[in-house]
């Protein structure tokens, strides 16, 4: 738990949180040694570059070389084969070096961290069971599961039947179809799918088309509500760009052709894949790493770094997010029209800007238990591949092309409208920090494996593990506001 080095130079205050750092051995992704041979230097999976100064040691260089070793040892963790194909799971001894299956700190909250994020109780709290043109299925049951990567129970129209629904999730990527994921307060609705099979010759489905007209016209069919049906609108945000969703034509699949469906607006978001996430931190990290390094100190210092920073373009990629964000909850709050978001396969674009939106339409998602449920339910429940993202328990070598910092650029995007909003948050930026460092050091079960099926099923983290929203809550102050203006939500 090393404590980070003081800033080389700064033109403002380093807040006290910062005075000292930890840094789970999860998250360690790489680690050398100076120049100079007193230094060492810390890469982190959040992309922080913690810098260790030894100071006052007669002999530097030995020092310096056994505490290497230590942590070396300290954070290896064997590697799954590198040959091993699709995606990655946790079993047996592999499972067991992971800290979270030993983790045993009495929390006063432990049973309720679980229990806390129950998404059939967001449904409830949304007003969906008060409204008859919605239903909640249990997407549980095999054969009659209708996606596995999704949650056990889903929101979805209530005039359509369960065959009509398998039949429309076969036409989207891993069948993740168009489900309900929050209703607003003016009854509209947003909901979040992968993209469609429509391939080169631009196939169609009729429940799909179905599906979609009732998120349009937020579950009522046109014989009883013939008003909206003529004049609801829906608007599909495409995250991709309008080339990358036209060239995943060429192995079948694509993107909505709006003509089949009525008034409905097909809007792309411009956001890049995963892979260009990736690169954009490393850039974006290997600044901040060489600021650190004494070296390229005058290289770095003033326009330099604001340089390298515009390279990067991390906070353009943030910027495009918190657009399509904006524009989603204008459409809903605004226009009261139904939204469907998806990118490619719907667990990664699609969960930040999903998040985003809530988070902004609905001051409950500012609360404490309201991030916590969000976070269960779009980026858990819905099927975000943490363990993939993230590498927990492998090398970082396997299956490298499968890491992206999708979760960390959400939690960015959020700090950046806590920064704009301060007084509609109840929690801070500690709290977002500490997720950020949870997400990786697998100290909580929340964050492993690639879908809830997985972390429930196989893993059984919910009594083999604790909850970090166990901690939290039993940590409640140290994560909230104290100082002025206090949390006023609206």
């Amino acid at each position: 738990r090393p404590h980070a080095a003081s800033p080389l130079h700064s033109r403002f205050e380093v807040p006290a949180f910062f005075d000292r750092l930890s840094l789970p051995l999860g998250c360690l992704l790489r680690l050398w040694q100076g120049p100079p041979r007193s230094s060492l230097f810390l890469a982190a999976k959040d992309y922080r570059t913690l810098r260790i100064t030894l100071s006052g040691i007669e002999d530097l260089r030995d020092k310096s070389d056994t505490l290497l070793r230590l942590l070396q040892a300290l954070s290896h963790l064997p590697a799954t084969p590198a040959a091993s194909p699709g995606p990655q799971s946790l079993h047996g001894q592999q499972r067991q070096l992971l800290f979270a299956f030993r983790y045993s700190a009495p929390l006063l909250s432990a049973d309720l961290g679980w229990n806390l994020c129950d998404i059939s109780k967001e449904f409830v709290r949304q007003g969906l069971f008060d409204c008859p043109d919605w239903r909640v299925l249990d997407n549980s049951s095999p054969p009659q599961t209708l996606c596995d990567s999704y949650p056990r129970y889903l929101a979805l129209p209530a005039h359509m039947s369960r065959a009509e629904l398998f039949t429309a999730a076969q036409f989207r990527s891993r069948n993740r179809l168009p489900a309900l994921t929050y209703r607003h307060a003016n009854g509209a609705v947003l909901a979040r799918s992968a993209q469609p099979l429509t391939g080169l010759t631009h196939r169609k489905s009729v429940e799909d088309e179905l599906l979609l007209g009732y998120i349009r016209t937020r579950g009522r069919p046109a014989h009883l509500d013939p008003e909206a049906h003529a004049h609801s609108k829906l608007y599909i945000l495409d995250a991709r760009g309008k080339m990358a969703a036209t060239l995943n034509m060429a192995v079948g699949k694509g993107t909505e052709d709006v003509s089949a469906y009525p008034n409905t607006e097909l809007v792309f978001c411009n956001i890049d894949n995963i892979h260009v996430m990736r690169a954009s931190a490393i850039a974006l990290a290997e600044a901040l790493a060489t600021q650190q390094q004494p070296q390229h100190r005058e290289e770095l210092q003033g326009a330099g770094f604001f340089q390298r920073l515009e390279e990067s373009a991390w906070l353009r990629h943030t910027q495009l997010l918190l657009l399509a964000s904006s524009l989603a909850a204008e459409k809903l709050h605004f226009e009261a029209a139904g939204v469907l978001v998806h990118c490619s396969d719907g667990w990664d674009r699609t969960a930040q800007i999903c998040s985003l939106v809530q988070v902004m339409l609905d001051p409950h998602y500012r609360t404490v238990e309201g991030l916590a449920a969000l976070v269960e339910k779009d980026w858990c429940s819905f099927g975000y591949k943490f363990q993939d993202r993230c590498g927990h328990g492998v090398d970082s070598a396997v299956l490298a092309e499968e890491r992206s910092p999708v979760f960390l650029q959400f939690l960015e995007a959020l700090f950046q409208l806590l920064h704009q909003f301060p007084a509609a948050f109840e929690y801070s930026q500690e709290l977002l920090l500490f997720l950020a460092d949870h997400v990786h050091s697998c100290l909580f079960g929340n964050f492993l494996g690639n879908s809830d099926c997985e972390r429930f099923a196989s893993l059984q983290v919910q009594g083999s593990t604790r909850s970090v929203w166990a901690y939290v809550l039993d940590h409640r102050r140290a994560f909230c506001r104290t100082d002025p203006p206090l949390f006023r939500p609206f």
